[in-house]
């Protein structure tokens, strides 16, 4: 939100002793406190702000819906034949059993809606069965690769002139599938950047296969790609696409607000990223530069962007 702030929440930060930067959202029922030229940006846009009142607007939320869906992403990309996914969208648990034994591979099922690991199951033989009847169905199928050595996110943001390119971060993936940092390379991209990148723009040339799709609901804004590399040379560019503000954007804006500074601009750090810390976890090493973006002293999480000079995150632990 770019606006006034109220002072009370100043003061309330300054109290704390919290360093913040340009906040991210302040998201209330009501919010008096908006100046008339201030702008709202939302996660994943479903309201309209009219007259200072955030109200859910149907018509974005079906919108929204729509283009998040991986149901509706994989039908779109079996219908133009983008890449070689072997996805298929299952309408019962009896699907998932027949793609199994025609795979003899494990099986992770996505429901439509799902994201960072919530609504994310691996099933992998029929001692397992009972899973499936707790699926929401229609769901996304496809084998299960637990051999990955890197995962990506692309981000793209779309404007009525063109569908650009920002960057590419590594990203952090535990092992349920939830989402637990970002990391950009400002100073020098990694080899794997080049790769990424080719993957995007002449492998599986993404603009000129979704166009269509972004356009069918004149979506403008931010999107992210997620898509990951196997040690064994398999390449999945398309994972999931998400229309909406990610983590991963979030960190990438920040940094962009750092590069208005002459002096960050002339010692640019090696890596940056955003992640998400419990309370009893630490990075390693530990960073040059933090700047805490969320923090509840009644949730043990918080989100922390972070910059590295000369070294780079090992593991958060």
């Amino acid at each position: 939100m770019n606006g006034r702030i109220p002072q009370e929440l100043q003061d309330h930060w300054l109290e704390r002793k919290w360093e913040f930067g340009q906040p991210i959202s302040l998201v209330n029922k009501n919010l008096p406190f908006i100046d008339s030229d201030a702008e709202l940006i939302e996660f994943g846009k479903v309201h309209s702000l009219i007259a200072n009142e955030i109200n859910l607007d149907e018509n974005i939320w079906r919108s929204s819906a729509f283009l998040n869906s991986k149901v509706e992403q994989a039908k779109f990309s079996k219908q133009i034949s983008y890449g070689d996914e072997s996805i298929k969208i299952a309408y019962s648990p009896e699907d998932i059993i027949e793609f199994a034994e025609n795979t003899k591979c494990p099986i992770i099922i996505k429901e439509a809606l799902s994201n960072s690991g919530n609504g994310h199951v691996v099933w992998q033989s029929a001692k397992e069965n009972f899973k499936l009847n707790r699926i929401p169905y229609p769901a996304v199928m496809e084998v299960y690769q637990a051999n990955r050595i890197l995962d990506f996110g692309i981000l793209i943001h779309v404007s009525r002139e063109k569908i650009e390119l920002l960057d590419i971060a590594e990203m952090l993936i535990g092992k349920d599938f939830n989402y637990k940092g970002s990391f950009y390379y400002p100073r020098e991209k990694p080899e794997w950047y080049n790769k990424v990148k080719r993957l995007y723009n002449e492998i599986y040339p993404f603009v000129d296969s979704w166009q269509k799709f972004i356009d069918s609901e004149n979506y403008e804004g931010p999107i992210s790609i997620d898509g990951f590399i196997c040690d064994d040379g398999i390449q999945r560019l398309r994972s999931e696409i998400n229309f909406r503000y990610t983590m991963g954007r979030i960190g990438y804006e920040i940094m962009q607000k750092r590069k208005l500074s002459k002096h960050w601009l002339q010692n640019l750090p090696k890596q940056t990223g955003i992640v998400l810390l419990h309370s009893n976890q630490k990075i390693d090493p530990h960073p040059d530069y933090e700047l805490i973006l969320s923090f509840n002293e009644n949730d043990p999480w918080k989100i922390v962007y972070i910059e590295y000079m000369d070294q780079v995150c090992r593991s958060i632990h």
